[in-house]
């Protein structure tokens, strides 16, 4: 899950990445062109990623835990 979507006036996009059970969790960002944005491994349940950097627009967000993947799309306004 993330949240805010849209983006707004913080700039802080905050990922809840569930219980990972004790594996790492992978966060890549994209642009809709598919540039790799950003990407981090964490061991915690929720991050919080700073969009200062990040132009308007459609991003694709992927996260993987283990064998799970998940992707979804956020909008910075």
């Amino acid at each position: 899950m993330a949240y805010p979507n849209p983006i707004q006036n913080n700039n802080i996009l905050n990922i809840y990445l569930g219980d990972l059970n004790n594996t790492t969790g992978t966060i890549e960002i994209y642009s809709v062109l598919g540039k790799l944005i950003y990407t981090e491994s964490t061991n915690s349940n929720q991050l919080r990623i700073s969009t200062d950097s990040f132009t308007k627009g459609l991003y694709l967000v992927n996260v993987t835990s283990g064998t799970i993947q998940k992707s979804f799309k956020i909008i910075k306004n």
